[in-house]
């Protein structure tokens, strides 16, 4: 929360040094449409998974540069060797990117908050277990249409923290979870002041 605190701070100092700064709000929508991954949990140690997901940025934006705060939530089913198990989650970041004019976007995300609670499980891990940790998001957006974009991003997801039957365990080294996700997706860039 610190982190979130600082960063208004930083937005809202940026706003009141120079007019020209402006308010950036982006709700954006997605599909994960290749999610991979690697739990040592699993038998088969990987597994194949995705989903739908949605969101809001919201932000500053100057003299093309963008930052602020970003807010995900997707659902996903992750699937493994004849096993099902959907899941639920939600992840905050702070992201950083530019603007061409009327071309493209690019940005970069550092999600410091990424929680996903098994809403069912086939068994392989219980139900209401939750796993938490972190991703880094790299996007890129085609703006030659008035107020959407189209958007691209490739996902680096660590989870480090597993809580299960109120137990927790450090996941590090072979135990970490690490997916990787490409997700397409569109967003509506609003700024004003």
């Amino acid at each position: 929360m610190n982190l979130i605190k600082k960063t208004f701070l930083i937005l809202i100092s940026l706003i009141a040094i120079n007019a020209h700064a402006l308010v950036l709000v982006e709700p954006h929508l997605g599909l994960n449409i290749s999610g991979t991954g690697h739990d040592s949990a699993i038998p088969a140690k990987t597994f194949l998974y995705g989903g739908g997901q949605y969101g809001l940025k919201l932000g500053a934006q100057y003299l093309n540069a963008m930052a602020g705060i970003d807010y995900n939530h997707s659902s996903f089913e992750q699937m493994t060797s004849g096993y099902k198990n959907k899941f639920s989650r939600t992840e905050w970041g702070i992201f950083l990117g530019y603007n061409f004019p009327a071309i493209a976007r690019f940005w970069g995300t550092y999600f410091f908050s990424n929680s996903a609670n098994a809403e069912s499980a086939s068994g392989l891990i219980p139900q209401n277990a939750k796993y938490e940790g972190h991703t880094f998001e790299l996007g890129a957006g085609y703006a030659g249409i008035s107020y959407c974009s189209i958007n691209f991003a490739y996902r680096f997801v660590t989870l480090t923290k597993y809580i299960a039957s109120g137990s927790t365990s450090s996941l590090t080294g072979s135990t970490e979870v690490n997916n990787n996700e490409i997700v397409l997706g569109v967003s509506a860039p609003f700024d004003f002041f």
